[in-house]
């Protein structure tokens, strides 16, 4: 009778403990966590070649040299802002852009925009930001706004991409790898 009792009382303890549990949630459910804007300020220092998610990336590689990032290291420091960042179209006669970077960690997902000098004036370039696999994965809409609206906006333009996939489920924006000078 005793070890009867026992049981019961240990399956009503595990029942008890299950019924608190909370409920697994996929990926896509769970709440991003806000991350340190500074932590992913040096996660993104560095060079980074710019790969389209839907290109296969040996074709990427093999039909171009591409779009380079240079991220958060000053041209001259401490003459240069430490967000500081330049891109280098490879394909278009090495054609380098110097701006730099904003960050904004408090929204979700995050932004991530490129503000640059054009001889027509000062341009920002609108993206979001996340990491995959430890990598970044960057939305960055190609149109440029001019600086006074995405300012009045704070940020917050139309222009701004919301999502990391299309209206088809299909995924958009770029895969950041580390820029080396081979093919790896």
């Amino acid at each position: 009778m005793r070890l009867k009792l026992g049981v019961l009382l240990v399956l009503a303890a595990i029942a008890a403990v299950v019924a608190q549990a909370p409920e697994k949630q996929s990926p896509q459910e769970q709440a991003p966590q806000k991350l340190d804007a500074r932590a992913v300020q040096v996660r993104l220092k560095g060079d980074w070649r710019q790969m389209d998610v839907r290109v296969p990336r040996d074709k990427q590689l093999f039909e171009s040299f591409g779009f380079q990032w240079t991220m958060f290291i000053p041209a001259d420091p401490p003459r240069w802002p430490p967000n500081q960042a330049w891109t280098t179209d490879h394909d278009n006669e090495s054609t380098q852009t110097t701006g730099v970077m904003l960050l904004n960690t408090d929204v979700s997902p995050m932004w991530l925009d490129f503000r640059f000098l054009d001889g027509a004036g000062e341009f920002v370039q609108v993206g979001i930001l996340r990491f995959e696999e430890g990598q970044p994965r960057w939305v960055l809409n190609q149109e440029w706004i001019r600086l006074d609206a995405y300012e009045r906006a704070k940020g917050k333009v139309s222009q701004r991409p919301t999502a990391f996939e299309d209206e088809k489920g299909q995924p958009v924006g770029y895969r950041m790898e580390p820029f080396t000078f081979g093919t790896r």
